[in-house]
């Protein structure tokens, strides 16, 4: 039997997006979001971004949890349309 091994890269961008600011992101969760530096961000509405080949998708998010310090991990939950 033949072992086939097929290898697929992508160019992928994560981004949070809080009003008319754009946090790099480094990890995705299904709930969460860690961000490459640490910021103090406020619950709200935000986008979270990905960019895979140059197609981007936007889903709306709600910041869930606002510990006012300043932190890499961001909770959010997704708004339905």
């Amino acid at each position: 039997m033949a072992s086939l091994h097929v290898v697929f890269t992508a160019e992928v961008i994560l981004r949070l997006h809080v009003g008319d600011r754009s946090y790099e992101v480094g990890q995705l969760g299904p709930d969460f979001a860690l961000l490459r530096d640490a910021q103090s961000l406020a619950a709200t509405e935000a986008e979270i971004e990905s960019i895979i080949h140059g197609h981007s998708t936007r889903h709306r998010v709600t910041i869930s949890i606002a510990s006012g310090v300043e932190s890499r991990r961001v909770t959010f939950e997704l708004v339905k349309s």
